[in-house]
């Protein structure tokens, strides 16, 4: 009998890499994978920095897709530069339709500020619309352009 790898008695794990723990719940995202027809993935709830235990930070996650004249106007670097001082982790990436598509990590305030940043973009830009959706975090480390 093989084991579970994400028993049903332990729904949350606490996983630690250098100064950050994060802890892990697992979740349901509606498709099946195991023979009860189950599906677990991992969903960070929080990331706490060990030498502050007091402070638990909740991640949150958002893709982001802004449409206008935002290729060729340096969007993608100004918005790594804007995510980087927000603390926001993900990457933003042009598409073949013009926009730029962005994901974005990090605590809910940081969010707030880098899409009310989005909706400007840099001086260069011209933003048309910007759509929003919330996910769950994949745990980017850093921000990057794609």
């Amino acid at each position: 009998m093989e084991s579970d790898p994400h028993p049903e008695p332990h729904p949350c794990f606490i996983w630690e890499q250098r100064r950050i723990t994060a802890i892990i719940a697992w979740h349901n995202p509606g498709r099946a994978d195991r023979a009860d027809g189950t599906l677990y993935a991992p969903l960070v709830l929080a990331m706490i920095d060990t030498d502050d235990r007091q402070r638990v930070v909740m991640i949150e996650q958002r893709t982001i897709r802004v449409h206008g004249r935002v290729q060729g106007v340096s969007f993608r670097m100004a918005a790594r530069d804007q995510a980087r001082q927000l603390g926001v982790r993900g990457f933003a990436r042009n598409e073949a339709d013009g926009s730029v598509a962005i994901e974005a990590e990090g605590e809910p305030a940081a969010l707030v500020a880098f899409v009310a940043w989005c909706q400007q973009g840099p001086p260069a830009a011209w933003v048309e619309r910007v759509e929003v959706t919330s996910g769950a975090p994949s745990g980017h480390e850093t921000f990057r352009v794609g």
